[in-house]
């Protein structure tokens, strides 16, 4: 149906406001570069009802040749997918006395909320960043040596708990919870 609608008739009169300008640049591109070109647009066929489409174009003998593929379904569970992420990171964040922060197997950090964050600088004076070390971050030994310990039950698939002193420029108790992530 929608096919229909757009043969015999110029894409830029389907093409969403938002998306006009990056038509017109796509077109210049394939025409200036003689190369492959790609970008997304979307389209509206009907009303509350958008397409997205991934385009790729060429010039060939001076014409220009695009194709459109229908993303509409990985558009719309991207679009999902950054919705709940946004909502997890919320939640983790909006956590105010609890810490919580998740590593890899190399004990590098995934995520981590601003509670976490704002201990580690407290405590061991560490600014932390996803992707570094957790325990390059602990400067003091004995918390690094324990805190390792019981990361590795966890990264066994044992879930468990303490409750000790941590820090090493302010120290206090905390208990702590160790979960594995099961994927």
């Amino acid at each position: 149906k929608e096919r229909a609608l757009l043969i015999n008739n110029r894409l830029g009169l389907f093409v969403d406001d938002e998306s006009k300008s990056i038509l017109n640049s796509f077109v210049d591109r394939i025409f200036k570069s003689q190369n492959k070109e790609t970008c997304e647009i979307t389209l509206s066929t009907q009303p509350e009802k958008t397409t997205y489409l991934l385009l790729n174009g060429i010039a060939i003998n001076g014409n220009c040749l695009i194709t459109a593929i229908d993303i509409s379904k990985l558009k719309k569970a991207e679009i999902a997918l950054k919705k709940s992420e946004l909502l997890l990171y919320s939640s983790i964040d909006s956590q105010k006395d609890t810490l919580i922060f998740s590593i890899d197997t190399d004990y590098r950090y995934l995520t981590y909320n601003k509670v976490h964050r704002d201990l580690m600088k407290s405590r061991y004076n560490s600014v932390i960043k996803i992707g570094m070390n957790l325990l390059d971050c602990i400067t003091l030994d004995e918390d690094r040596k324990f805190a390792k310990q019981n990361i590795d039950i966890a990264l066994k698939g044992e879930s468990h708990s303490s409750i000790r002193n941590y820090g090493a420029i302010e120290s206090a108790y905390y208990e702590s919870f160790y979960n594995p992530i099961i994927s």
